[in-house]
């Protein structure tokens, strides 16, 4: 696969402020979600390994940031979607920015502003690994048939004309995609779930931080399309 380039022609990137700013906001949103998580003791075993520390108060990106009323009422499986989801987008914040990250998760408050990220190069390539696995994981559900509830809306795409059935299944074949640790044929239905969002929380921060024109929250930011790559 050949590696995109820079192209001058493409707009300025985020600024670091709200590259910061949105990453805090994330971060703040998976910290309520391990908390109301955790009150849940059937679904303990879900919080292990997610370590994040509470980034304070968050000033910007507040229409990001989740609620109590979001989660108040919310199902085990739609938590634990939101859940994956946000630890995707965290992950990716991790990434993005320049730094050997060992120990207890990152806190974005305790970052320079002017931290660097990685460049325009590496964030394409990234983007295109998670794309593909992404549409692996969207391929095996609809392969079982397994209904996306409504809380899976990133599993959601564009309209697509089909594509012959056997280029499908052969793309589908050379992508070595897991589902929280697991091989995606061999794993469980709630795991691919669970997995998709998390795939496609990271995809979101990579585009975000590409296409300074598009909002977050926006559709575009999730979109698979109909070959992996």
């Amino acid at each position: 696969m050949q590696l995109p380039v820079h192209d001058p022609k493409d707009a300025d990137r985020r600024s670091a402020e709200d590259v910061r700013a949105l990453a805090l906001a994330v971060q703040a949103n998976l910290v309520q979600l391990r908390t109301t998580v955790g009150r849940r003791p059937n679904l303990a075993p879900h919080l292990r390994g997610i370590d994040v520390p509470s980034p304070g108060a968050v000033r910007a990106f507040r229409d990001a940031l989740l609620t109590p009323d979001h989660l108040r009422d919310a199902s085990d499986a739609e938590l634990l979607l939101r859940l994956h989801e946000a630890w995707g987008q965290y992950c990716t914040f991790c990434w993005a920015y320049e730094i050997d990250m060992r120990g207890p998760g990152l806190n974005f408050a305790a970052i320079p502003p002017d931290t660097p990220l990685h460049c325009d190069t590496a964030l394409r390539a990234k983007e295109a690994e998670i794309h593909a696995l992404l549409w692996r994981l969207r391929h095996e559900l609809r392969r079982r048939g397994v209904p996306v509830p409504s809380e899976a809306r990133p599993l959601e795409g564009a309209d697509e004309a089909p594509a012959p059935r056997e280029l499908i299944e052969d793309l589908a074949r050379r992508i070595p995609a897991e589902a929280l640790g697991t091989p995606v044929s061999d794993a469980a239905e709630s795991d691919l779930l669970l997995a998709a969002c998390q795939h496609a929380g990271m995809l979101a921060v990579l585009r975000w931080l590409r296409l300074p024109g598009v909002r977050w929250g926006d559709d575009l930011l999730t979109r698979v399309a109909e070959l992996p790559f």
